[in-house]
């Protein structure tokens, strides 16, 4: 199965689980409230919504959500000079990868995000609340615990 194949069928399952047992997908969206309380989220989409945007705050609980628009049918060098600017913003606390990046953009931006020390997740479908928690928990769930453990204790 292609990467971008698996990708698709990840996202599909998270939405598929989520909609067949409400009762776990809003535990999974009490849990992804309580970890980005007070975080900084940068969303780097393309044509995200406004409404999108909104749902996700109301849903996932973070301080805010900064939206960074990719161009991604543009030139690379652009799209990455956009990254690069996004990556720069001290402030986020966990970047929300929702647009596809070809293999090299997609390692130069994991490599900025371990070097800064800040956890990223890519999104392999929707933007749903449900969707995005799911991902949140099921990719960087336990290194935001230990965000959260390491600043009460």
């Amino acid at each position: 199965m292609r990467a971008s194949s698996r990708a698709a069928a990840d996202g599909q399952r998270s939405r598929d689980d989520a909609s067949k047992d409400p009762e776990r997908s809003e535990r999974i969206l009490a849990e992804v409230r309580e970890l980005l309380e007070e975080r900084s989220v940068v969303l780097i989409g393309h044509d995200v919504s406004k409404a999108q945007a909104e749902a996700l705050v109301e849903a996932l609980g973070p301080e805010e959500i900064h939206v960074v628009d990719v161009d991604v049918e543009g030139e690379a060098a652009q799209r990455w000079q956009t990254l690069e600017e996004c990556l720069q913003d001290e402030s986020a606390d966990l970047f929300l990868l929702g647009v596809r990046l070809d293999t090299d953009e997609y390692q130069r931006f994991k490599e900025r995000c371990l070097e800064r020390k800040t956890p990223f997740v890519r999104l392999p479908g929707s933007f749903a609340p449900s969707a995005v928690a799911h991902q949140i928990t099921r990719q960087v769930g336990w290194r935001l615990r230990a965000l959260r453990d390491s600043s009460v204790g």
